[in-house]
């Protein structure tokens, strides 16, 4: 099996090649433009501002009529220039979307390899309301800590804050073995459901018996499940609220 580290060298030796060919792609598309512009300033006589308005509009294929009747050879002119445009644009979209793609892979296999060297860490199971307070908190102290999150659209967020975070299922043996768990020391459940949560402690504590499992409960009849399941702690946002708000009283 390849090491992390080198198939992120070469992904980057991808990227690096992709780059240039975006640069070859853009120049293409600079030549094309320019040799369309020459032409039907030569071959037409047009000021350089028609004959670019013209290639634009051939390039781009926008439908527009022709700012003036062309000769054969102008219309030579413009076939070259929708050809040529629609392939130079086709590849720089190609490149452009390559890039992006291996941009991604060179970020998350440095992730990868940061949440790999993760010891005594903990691993936070849920990014919604609570979790985001929860991450939060984790960051300020200082605690090591990855996310997991089923949300592919909260990725963007944790990566903004500077999160090592993973997408997919928490309660999956797969995406728990990938945050380490056999190296944590704790795990917190706050994922959309109970049963989730129940799922979710139960494959941990499979996994690491030895890991300390905070488990959030919305319901009264969660909480011996939870502890069934293994949860050291069990949390009852909707009790410790309404009990935080009579001792406000």
């Amino acid at each position: 099996m390849d090491h992390p580290n080198a198939r992120t060298r070469i992904t980057g030796r991808q990227r690096d090649r992709s780059a240039k060919q975006l640069a070859i792609a853009f120049v293409f598309l600079a030549v094309t433009v320019a040799l369309g512009t020459l032409g039907y300033v030569f071959i037409e006589g047009w000021s350089v501002g028609d004959a670019l308005y013209m290639t634009v509009i051939s390039l781009t294929t926008t439908g527009f009529r022709e700012i003036r009747e062309l000769s054969p050879a102008g219309r030579g002119v413009t076939v070259f220039v929708i050809v040529c445009g629609i392939a130079s644009i086709a590849y720089v979209a190609g490149r452009v979307l390559q890039l992006a793609v291996e941009i991604y892979l060179v970020r998350r296999g440095r992730m990868d390899r940061q949440i790999h060297r993760l010891k005594n860490h903990v691993i936070l199971c849920g990014y919604g309301r609570m979790g985001r307070n929860i991450a939060a908190d984790l960051k300020e102290a200082t605690v090591p800590f990855v996310v997991i999150d089923n949300d592919p659209e909260s990725s963007a967020e944790m990566e903004e804050n500077g999160y090592l975070y993973i997408i997919g299922d928490a309660s999956a043996d797969d995406r728990l073995k990938e945050a380490g768990v056999e190296r944590a020391r704790g795990l917190i459940a706050v994922v959309t459901s109970d049963a989730e949560n129940v799922y979710t402690t139960l494959t941990a504590k499979a996994l690491n018996p030895e890991i300390t499992i905070v488990a959030r409960a919305l319901s009264d009849e969660s909480e011996p499940k939870l502890r069934t399941a293994g949860a050291d702690r069990v949390i009852k946002p909707y009790e410790m609220v309404g009990r935080r708000i009579a001792q406000l009283v």
